[in-house]
């Protein structure tokens, strides 16, 4: 059986501009809507204070995905060998 869990970007509550505070109110905000699980957007420089995003999710009964916004001139589709690692 599927286990089906439901959740919302960070972007359904704040600009894609990443601030613990923001974070904070992301993840407050997606608890109170019913979700499951929160994907976050991580910022290029990957300043993200961890310990706290893991504490703020497990209050509010949180799971997390993450992504990563890459600059648009690593954008995929339009320069792909700059993303070859």
């Amino acid at each position: 059986m599927m286990n089906v869990k439901y959740g919302a970007s960070l972007l359904s509550w704040i600009k894609p501009l990443w601030t613990n505070e923001a974070g904070l109110y992301a993840i407050e905000k997606t608890a109170e809507a019913g979700f499951d699980l929160i994907e976050i957007l991580l910022p290029h420089t990957m300043n993200v204070d961890a310990v706290a995003v893991k504490k703020h999710l497990k209050k509010h009964n949180l799971q997390l995905v993450c992504s990563l916004n890459l600059n648009k001139e690593m954008h995929l589709p339009l320069h792909p060998k700059k993303r070859i690692v």
